[in-house]
Parts: C-alpha cells; sequence; structure tokens
C-alpha cells in the first residue's frame, strides 16, 4: 500500500515538476542574457538620489523608476494625459528605447508561480510542495525497510547479483546517497512497466551474492567467483 501511495503521487508530482524546472531554467537565463546587453554602473559609481535627480530632469511626469533582475532601469512616466514606460541609461538619465513587457517572459512566469490558474495554481503549487515532503519521507521508509532498517542505508548497498542488469544497476547506484531517488524511479518504474521488475530488483534488494563499494565499484569475493563461473 505504501508503495502505491508512493509511486503513482510521484510520477504526476515529477511531471509538474519538470513543468516548474523549465519554466524556473527560463526565468532565470533570460535576466543573465539581458544583463550583458544592458549599462551597469559601478558601485559607488553612482546614488539612488542622484540617479532619480537625472531621470526627473529629463521625465517631469517620472511616477516610477524601477531596476529589473538584468540591471535596466525602467521610468514610468506620465505626459499630455498620456503614461509610457523607458529604458533608461542610469548613469545620465537618458532614454535607451521604450519598454515593452515581454509576453512570452509574463506567460512562462504566470506558468511558474500558479500554473496558469491564478490563485488557484499558488494552491496547487503549495499542495506539489507538502507531496514532495510526503514522498521524501516514504521514500526514506520503503528505502530503509528494504536496506533492513535505518543503520542501514549508511552502509554499502548489497544485492542479490542475479543478472548483469542487475550488475550495471548497481554499479549506477554506486554512491549510498543516491539510493533514495533511485529507489523512488524504481517503484515508478515498476508500477507503469511491470517487466521492469526483474531487472531492478537486485539494485536495491539487500542479501545476496554481489556487492558494490560505493564510488569504487569494487566487486566482492562472491561475485568475483561467480563472474568465473
Amino acid at each position: 500500500m505504501l508503495r502505491k501511495l508512493h509511486g503513482w503521487p510521484g510520477l504526476v508530482a515529477a511531471l509538474l515538476l519538470l513543468v516548474l524546472a523549465t519554466t524556473g531554467v527560463v526565468l532565470s537565463v533570460v535576466p543573465a542574457i539581458e544583463r550583458a546587453s544592458a549599462t551597469i554602473p559601478a558601485t559607488g559609481q553612482i546614488s539612488v538620489a542622484d540617479l532619480a535627480e537625472r531621470v526627473v530632469v529629463r521625465y517631469p511626469g517620472t511616477e516610477q523608476i524601477q531596476r529589473s533582475l538584468s540591471g535596466e532601469v525602467v521610468v514610468y512616466y506620465s505626459r499630455d494625459g498620456q503614461s509610457g514606460a523607458d529604458l533608461v541609461n542610469p548613469l545620465t538619465g537618458e532614454s535607451i528605447a521604450p519598454y515593452q513587457p515581454s509576453a512570452f517572459l509574463r506567460w512562462v512566469k504566470n506558468l511558474h508561480r500558479s500554473f496558469l490558474l491564478d490563485d488557484a495554481g499558488r494552491m496547487v503549487a503549495g499542495g506539489l510542495a507538502v507531496m514532495m515532503l510526503l514522498l521524501c519521507l516514504s521514500g526514506m521508509l520503503l528505502l530503509a525497510r528494504r536496506m533492513g532498517g535505518w543503520k542501514a542505508i549508511l552502509k554499502p548497498i548489497v544485492g542479490s547479483g542475479s543478472s548483469p542488469d542487475s550488475r550495471r544497476a548497481g554499479k549506477v547506484c554506486g554512491d549510498r546517497f543516491a539510493a533514495v531517488g533511485t529507489d523512488w524511479q524504481l517503484h515508478v518504474c515498476r508500477s507503469v512497466w511491470p517487466a521492469a521488475r526483474g531487472c531492478c530488483r537486485g539494485a536495491i534488494l539487500s542479501g545476496g551474492g554481489f556487492r558494490r563499494h560505493a564510488g569504487t565499484g569494487e566487486l566482492s569475493g562472491r561475485a568475483k567467483k561467480r563472474r568465473r563461473q
């Protein structure tokens, strides 16, 4: 029962996390790219008061001065009853170009924050965080039960060595601290593809005939003897 509660919600959470990870990468990379072309004053070169003074001289109807994540300075103003926004040079206060927010970035930001569902989406994102916490806890419980106790989690992983696929999986798992994520992946794999049950079992099950020491990939004496046979 615990395995089912751990596997299927984990698959759903993985899909949502893939969306969050992809949009997060976009939101972090785009400002870095924009910063390469932005005019960034050196530290101490200009103060906020000096910047505001220079901008107000050229934009008497200034309403707001904003600095974006990329370092660009945007001034929002009103002129002859019309509102506008310009990118300005922070050193001189002169206009560089009209400021037009990217519709694509706005869409990505809404997708990242609320899955395009406003308040309901924010609640879903919060529920996803709670779900991931429960998945981590249930994964630790499943791993501890398979390994034979909580103390065994810190020991080298032991497998049965029943097939070459098992040995490959054991080699990939190598690092003992990667076992938590591997255990979750194997549970989801077996839930979706029952045929993977046999080939993946040796990577985590305790007991049996071979052992790969974490980080070295070295086989124990029993495993070497079986390989020679």
